[in-house]
C-alpha cells in the first residue's frame, strides 16, 4: 500500500501538471533503444522491479489488478502480492500467491493466474501494515531457486520421522485389533447370556403351562363329580317318590299317580325350566346374597362377560362385584355397580346389564384387598329396600360407579 500510495500522490501531481505537459512533445524514442528495452521473454529473466506494477489477468481473460509487492515467505518460496480493484491504489482487496502461481504472456505483457476474480476474493486478504517489498534489484529466478531448494530440505527434515510414524501406525493397528478382539468377546458373552435368559423364560412358560393345566383338569375333575353327585341324588329322588307312589307288589297307590309322573318329569325336565323345578326364585327381591352370588352376567349385546364375585354394602345402597374375564379367577378385571343396575331372566337364569363389556372395563376397577361379601343368607330384598350402609354389616368403601349409559 506504501507504493500505491506514492503512486496515487504522483498520478494526483500528474494530473495538476497535466497543462504544461500538454505543451511540450517527447521525442520518439529510436527503434533501437526500444529493442533495448524490451520486456523480459520470461519470469525468469526478470528483476523485482520489472516483476512489480505488471498487470495480471484472471483465468476467464480479465484483468483483475497489478503486482504491488514481491516478498519473502519464511522458508517457503517468495510471493507476489496483487491488488485487485480500487482507484489510485484506494480501496484494493490485496492476495498474496506463490511466484510459481503465475504465467507469463510476453506478447501482451501480462502475468495470467489460473482464479477468476471472485476466487481471488475468496482468499484471505493479505495484511500491508507490515509489508515491505524485496530489493528491486534482485531476479526472480533467483527467489524461485531459493524456494525451491527450501522446500525440498523442508521435504527432506519431514521426511525423517516417518521410520517413528511407521512405528505408530503398527503400534496404533495393534490396539485397534485388541478392541476388536475385546468387543468380539463382548458381544459372544452378551449372546450367551442373552441365551440363558431366554431359555430361563422357556422354562418358566412351561411349568406355568403345566400348572394351568392342572389346576383346569383339577376344577373340570371337581366339576364333573359334582355333576355325577347331582344326577345321582336326582336319581334317588325318582326312585324313592316311585317308591312312594307304589304298595308292596308295585301297583301305583290311589292319589299318587300324579307325585310319580311328577317325580319322572322332574328328571327329564328341559335345562331351560331347570329354575321353576329347583324353586329358584323368579326375581332379584326374592334371592339370598349366597343365592345372587355366581349368576352369570350378560352385557348389553348378548356376550358373556362374567359372574357376580360379592354382594357389598354401598355408600347407598348394596353393590355386585362382578368378574369380567380371566381364567380361573386369574386376570379378572373387576366392577361394582349398583344392584339396582341388574335385571334378572329367570328363564335363563343370568342377570343383565346395560352396557357392553368395552364400557364395563372403562369402569374404575374394584379394589379386592379389603372386600369383604355380605352373609349368603341376606336376602337381597332387605338390602335394596334399607340401603346397603343401614344392613348392619361392615362397609368396604368400596367405588361403586354409577353408569354411564343406560342401566
Amino acid at each position: 500500500m506504501k507504493l500505491n500510495q506514492l503512486l496515487a500522490s504522483s498520478a494526483i501531481a500528474a494530473i495538476a501538471a497535466s497543462g504544461a505537459f500538454a505543451q511540450t512533445t517527447p521525442e520518439a524514442a529510436p527503434a533501437g533503444d526500444q529493442a533495448v528495452a524490451a520486456a523480459p521473454l520470461s519470469i525468469d529473466e526478470m528483476t523485482v522491479d520489472q516483476f512489480i506494477g505488471l498487470p495480471v489477468q484472471s483465468a476467464d481473460d480479465e484483468d483483475v489488478g497489478e503486482i504491488d509487492y514481491v516478498i519473502a515467505s519464511g522458508e517457503a518460496e517468495a510471493s507476489a502480492v496483487i491488488g485487485i480493484g480500487g482507484f489510485l491504489g484506494l480501496g484494493e482487496y490485496t492476495v498474496a500467491l506463490p511466484l510459481s502461481a503465475f504465467d507469463y504472456d510476453a506478447e501482451t505483457n501480462r502475468l495470467v493466474v489460473n482464479w477468476t476474480e471472485d476466487e481471488l476474493r475468496a482468499q484471505p486478504e493479505f495484511d500491508e501494515s507490515n509489508a515491505e517489498s524485496l530489493p528491486g534489484d534482485m531476479m526472480i529466478a533467483e527467489l524461485m531457486a531459493d524456494g525451491n531448494a527450501s522446500m525440498q530440505a523442508s521435504a527432506g527434515a519431514e521426511a525423517q520421522p516417518v521410520e517413528g510414524a511407521g512405528e505408530q501406525l503398527e503400534q496404533t493397528a495393534e490396539n485397534a485389533e485388541d478392541a476388536v478382539q475385546n468387543t468380539a468377546e463382548d458381544a459372544e458373552m452378551a449372546a450367551e447370556n442373552a441365551g440363558e435368559a431366554i431359555e430361563n423364560t422357556a422354562e418358566d412358560a412351561v411349568v406355568a403351562a403345566d400348572n394351568a393345566a392342572e389346576d383346569a383338569g383339577q376344577a373340570i375333575e371337581e366339576n364333573a363329580e359334582e355333576t355325577g353327585e347331582a344326577l345321582e341324588n336326582t336319581a334317588n329322588d325318582v326312585e324313592m317318590a316311585a317308591d312312594e307312589a307304589t304298595d308292596g307288589d308295585g301297583e301305583l297307590i290311589e292319589g299318587e299317580t300324579d307325585m310319580a309322573e311328577a317325580g319322572t318329569n322332574e328328571a327329564t325336565v328341559p335345562a331351560t325350566d331347570q329354575a321353576m323345578v329347583d324353586d329358584f326364585p323368579m326375581t332379584i327381591e326374592e334371592m339370598t346374597v349366597g343365592e345372587f352370588i355366581g349368576l352369570n352376567v350378560l352385557s348389553a349385546d348378548g356376550e358373556d362377560v362374567g359372574e357376580i364375585d360379592y354382594v357389598i354394602a354401598g355408600t347407598e345402597e348394596p353393590a355386585a362385584v362382578i368378574g369380567i374375564g380371566g381364567f380361573l379367577g386369574l386376570g379378572e378385571y373387576t366392577v361394582a355397580l349398583p344392584v339396582s343396575a341388574f335385571d334378572y331372566d329367570a328363564e335363563e337364569r343370568t342377570l343383565v346389564v346395560n352396557w357392553t363389556e368395552e364400557e364395563l372395563r372403562a369402569q374404575p376397577e374394584f379394589d379386592e384387598s379389603e372386600a369383604e361379601s355380605l352373609p349368603d343368607d341376606m336376602l337381597m330384598s332387605d338390602l335394596m329396600m334399607h340401603g346397603g350402609s343401614d344392613t348392619g354389616t361392615t362397609n368396604t368403601d368400596a367405588a361403586v360407579t354409577e353408569p354411564t349409559t343406560g342401566g
